[in-house]
């Protein structure tokens, strides 16, 4: 998950995934990148540490809830819509926009071996990985990780 938001937030363009749309787009304005990646770092910590978070409203005391923090989260980027395109979380139901409370990490795993096909495709063929992580054929987002591409060719 964490060499996803790296590859995310190293993007040239601020991916961004339309209602009712399978496909990552490019946001209309761009998200500050160390932004981007802090809401999506944040989003998987909520997940792989789950019981430390305060998820019911007023359960945080002072503190805000997972909810409200995702609402101020979104404004970074990063949506629930996002998370689910990117392959991290189950989802439970078929809403577009999942609540928090819809989804679920992703078996340990599944992850563990999507990472390791990452890493194979990071090594052998760097446009097959930056496909895979925006699950997209589409090269326009090959061309928009060029500075990763470029630092992972082994020529």
């Amino acid at each position: 998950m964490l060499l996803i938001t790296l590859t995310v937030g190293a993007s040239s363009e601020t991916p961004y995934i339309k209602q009712n749309e399978q496909s990552f787009n490019v946001a209309p304005k761009r998200k500050e990148p160390a932004q981007l990646a802090l809401a999506m770092a944040t989003r998987m910590m909520w997940h792989l540490y789950r019981p430390f978070f305060p998820w019911a409203k007023g359960s945080g005391g002072s503190a805000c809830n997972v909810g409200e923090m995702a609402k101020k989260i979104e404004q970074a980027g990063c949506s629930n819509r996002m998370l689910q395109k990117l392959g991290w979380v189950m989802v439970k139901g078929t809403q577009d926009s999942p609540w928090n409370t819809d989804f679920n990490l992703r078996p340990k795993e599944e992850l563990l071996s999507e990472l390791q096909s990452l890493r194979r495709a990071m090594k052998k063929e760097p446009q097959l990985f930056i496909k895979s992580i925006f699950r997209s054929n589409d090269d326009l987002w090959v061309e928009r990780c060029q500075r990763i591409i470029t630092g992972m060719d082994p020529e």
